[in-house]
């Protein structure tokens, strides 16, 4: 599989840009900000490493793991009743998880043909 090519990769860093620049630019000092923008770039560094390693398959776990992450941030990160943080996460959170678990079985397959090139 070609790096930088994969939408699902592409979708995910979507996701972490909006949490992040939700929280940074909308709503600084909101309970929850620092938890959005940091779940927000991490799924960003995820889906960069994702982009430009297809075959590193414990990165779709990763950005699984960030997804439910941001799911269940508002209610852990106390911002639930802050609309737009809330939805974003929300919403965010299940993009982001669609998309890695779509990924997923594509990245076990580059992974496959990088260390066994011949179809083995």
């Amino acid at each position: 599989m070609k790096t930088w090519n994969r939408w699902q990769d592409w979708v995910t860093l979507a996701v972490g840009v909006v949490a992040a620049a939700v929280a940074l630019f909308g709503l600084a000092g909101t309970a929850g900000t620092s938890s959005l923008v940091a779940l927000g770039t991490l799924l960003i560094i995820a889906a960069l490493i994702s982009l430009a390693m297809p075959g590193l398959v414990v990165m779709e776990y990763v950005k699984v793991a960030l997804g439910l992450l941001l799911i269940i941030s508002p209610w852990v990160a106390g911002f639930s009743g802050a609309q737009t943080m809330a939805t974003v996460a929300w919403a965010g959170g299940l993009i982001a998880l669609a998309a890695s678990l779509w990924a997923a079985p594509l990245s076990v397959d580059a992974h496959h043909h990088m260390h066994h090139p011949s179809g083995a």
